[in-house]
């Protein structure tokens, strides 16, 4: 399992992974007002994660780069849930 805010900028949605990467979970959080990753630059993301990872989910969020603390009971549900 994993969570994660953005992806490696070589990995592209034609990567594999790997059969322990196929078997993992990623929760992709984002932000509608991040400066760094605005919401066209993830807009591709889910696709990427897809090919490498056997199920992944996305959660946007209100606000900046930081994830708001009111997000952190649905990561611990993620997490209780994938781990």
């Amino acid at each position: 399992m994993a969570i994660c805010g953005g992806v490696p900028r070589e990995w592209t949605d034609r990567d594999e992974g790997s059969e322990a990467s196929r078997q993992a979970a990623v929760l992709h959080v984002s932000a509608r007002e991040d400066p760094f990753y605005p919401l066209d630059r993830v807009a591709g993301f889910r696709a990427t994660l897809a090919a490498r990872f056997g199920e992944v989910s996305h959660l946007l969020c209100e606000g900046g780069h930081r994830i708001p603390s009111a997000l952190l009971p649905r990561i611990r549900a993620f997490l209780q849930a994938k781990g």
